[in-house]
């Protein structure tokens, strides 16, 4: 019986250190890739606004839900709060860039395909479907990109909404 509360005992100091060495090592430094993010307190897109962070802003990452990456917020004007970021403004280097690259990239959101880069000036060509595979051809500074469809349509849409993946 002793064999097995030692053994039982042993079992749980491993899982704990397992436990905290993996959040220790999942938490880490992270970077706000555009202006005027919302931060929200639960990871929905209907959640509380806490606020809005601009590019970059440290943040560590805590985890992530339905698309949303859980932060603290490291540093600005809400430093300490915690919240949910949309996951495709979340990077290790802050820049929109790192969410696309050129060539054959995956919408991971349903995302809006302009005939230019702007939302106001822009017409909406169509939907681009979660998982449609698209074709990058250039992203601007703003963080536009220039994409051709599976249809062989041309026209823009924000590249954060893209994935190398």
């Amino acid at each position: 019986m002793n064999t097995i509360r030692r053994a039982m005992a042993s079992l749980l100091i491993v899982l704990t250190l397992l436990s905290v060495f993996t959040t220790a090592f999942a938490s880490s430094e992270y970077l706000v890739s555009a202006n005027n993010v919302v931060v929200r307190r639960t990871p929905d897109k209907a959640g509380y606004k806490v606020g809005n962070v601009d590019k970059g802003i440290k943040v560590k990452r805590l985890g992530s839900s339905n698309g949303y990456t859980k932060v603290e917020i490291l540093s600005g004007r809400l430093k300490g709060k915690t919240g949910y970021i949309f996951s495709a403004y979340v990077n290790k280097s802050g820049k929109i860039e790192d969410a696309a690259k050129k060539g054959v990239n995956v919408v991971n959101k349903a995302v809006y395909l302009r005939n230019a880069p702007s939302k106001t000036e822009g017409k909406v060509i169509r939907t681009l479907g979660r998982r449609e595979k698209v074709k990058v051809l250039s992203i601007d500074s703003s963080g536009w990109a220039k994409v051709v469809t599976s249809k062989n349509e041309t026209g823009y849409c924000y590249s954060t909404y893209l994935s190398s993946k």
